[in-house]
């Protein structure tokens, strides 16, 4: 959706929401301020405008959410674009920002901050963090009181009762099935799959038990659907594609077992009781890799360059063979949260517009 003055001026509680995404980013952080931003807008009747790189892939999650957006191009002189789109907000009037990033964005947060902005920056590990009114950590694999926070004046929060989950998966939990009922391996790679970690597991498991269904689910930024769908005809139809799927929900909830990548459909999966095998898109993921295996719903290979097929297979037949391990999985799944995040990240924002004065900015 293009920019709509009226829509955003008429209102009196806006939040901007500053995010990137895309095929090479991933979507992970654009789906979980929509998950927050739909609670705030429901429940506290906020109006939400987001800035977003230039991405046709953001472009069309916002539209199909009919949110209001501006681009901020990827261009040298970004800071002034950003500084041109705040500009249009009166800066009498104080702001709340909430800015999705794990990249450094520490010049983009002081620009917020000279417009009157107070920013409320979720799972950041730069400095970035430290000049930002509030820090919110929505994963429950990681100890955000490890990092320095010496002389940080804002607020630090986070941990398991952080993370945003849909309203659909909190509705779906209440009638789920023993995970040793369900009958089928899904297989999900997130709305990019940047490194065509789909077609290495679709190969991989081309040769397991005919009579166990496999459900692939394709993102909707793939960018090898074609491919997919070739090897799938190779294999005579053993796999069951799934495209522009909008029920996550009740695919998850039927899945014996899972196979994904590190990102918040982990703790989507965990809500309703999947035990999962992980496949690591970076290098860089080892860490979080052994901190999500501690919970005791996962199992993970590793990074994908160093995973073979027969890696892939011998971790799902024995998996899925020993339905005694899934289920004490899914029990710890349970466990890891309760899937309100979204309520409580969105009272930490009530709570800072609170403090910044009863009227947020409006347009000029």
């Amino acid at each position: 959706m293009a920019r709509n003055d009226n829509l955003v001026a008429k209102a009196t509680k806006v939040i901007v929401v500053r995010v990137n995404g895309g095929r090479k980013i991933g979507m992970g952080h654009v789906y979980r301020t929509i998950t927050i931003v739909n609670t705030l807008k429901d429940k506290y009747e906020f109006a939400v405008e987001f800035i977003i790189n230039d991405d046709d892939a953001v472009r069309k999650v916002l539209d199909f959410f009919s949110y209001v957006y501006s681009v901020l191009p990827d261009i040298s002189n970004s800071s002034e674009e950003l500084a041109n789109i705040l500009g249009r907000f009166d800066r009498f009037q104080s702001g709340v920002c909430l800015l999705d990033t794990q990249d450094d964005l520490s010049d983009e947060i002081e620009i917020f901050n000279k417009y009157n902005f107070a920013v409320i920056l979720l799972l950041n590990k730069t400095r970035a963090r430290l000049i930002s009114a509030m820090n919110i950590y929505p994963l429950a694999h990681f100890d955000y009181l490890s990092l320095d926070w010496a002389n940080y004046g804002g607020k630090v929060v986070g941990g398991g009762e952080y993370i945003p989950l849909t309203e659909p998966f909190l509705v779906q939990r209440e009638t789920l099935r023993p995970i040793a009922a369900r009958q089928y391996i899904l297989v999900t790679m997130g709305g990019t799959d940047p490194n065509r970690l789909t077609i290495k597991i679709m190969d991989s498991l081309k040769e397991f038990a005919s009579i166990v269904p496999i459900r692939v689910v394709l993102g909707h930024a793939f960018a090898f659907r074609e491919d997919v769908h070739r090897l799938n005809e190779a294999c005579h139809g053993r796999f069951e594609l799934l495209e522009n799927v909008d029920n996550m929900h009740e695919l998850m909830a039927e899945a014996g077992l899972a196979i994904t990548a590190i990102g918040i459909t982990i703790y989507e999966l965990g809500f309703l009781g999947v035990p999962a095998v992980l496949l690591s898109n970076y290098e860089h993921d080892s860490a979080d890799e052994v901190e999500l295996e501690k919970l005791g719903n996962v199992v993970s290979l590793g990074f994908f360059k160093h995973v073979s097929g027969n890696d892939i297979l011998q971790a799902v037949e024995s998996l899925w063979l020993d339905k005694t391990r899934r289920s004490r999985m899914s029990d710890f799944a349970f466990n890891i949260t309760d899937g309100h995040g979204a309520e409580r990240i969105c009272k930490e924002i009530v709570s800072l517009r609170t403090a910044h004065g009863d009227d947020l900015f409006r347009l000029s």
